[in-house]
């Protein structure tokens, strides 16, 4: 089960890193094909805007831990979304798996 686990992970990372790399370098050369569009500029006219006045928000601070919290959570979450997604796919092959035997002994 962990050799299942570690296959579907690595295939995750494999397509994040070649959709990365390669959807970059498929941007690049068609925005390199692209004709430089020199667009006109135009005078707006300047809109009166009238002057709300907000109130004087208060100054919060948030404790250290939860900035901490933040600055991990960009690298934790999607390790945790891969492994639920993992986890749903060895129940579902587990499940199938059952049906396969169940269908073979009849």
């Amino acid at each position: 089960m962990a050799g299942a686990v570690s296959t579907v992970l690595l295939a995750i990372i494999g397509v994040a890193v070649f959709a990365k790399t390669v959807a970059g370098e498929v941007l690049d050369a068609v925005l390199g094909w692209l004709p430089d569009l020199r667009l006109p500029d135009i005078d707006l006219p300047d809109l009166p805007i009238p002057s709300i006045p907000f109130p004087d928000l208060p100054d919060v601070t948030l404790p250290g831990w939860v900035g901490s919290i933040a600055d991990v959570a960009k690298y934790v979450v999607p390790v945790l979304i891969a492994l639920a997604v993992t986890q749903a796919e060895i129940k579902c092959r587990a499940a199938n798996k059952d049906t396969a035997d169940h269908n073979a002994q009849d």
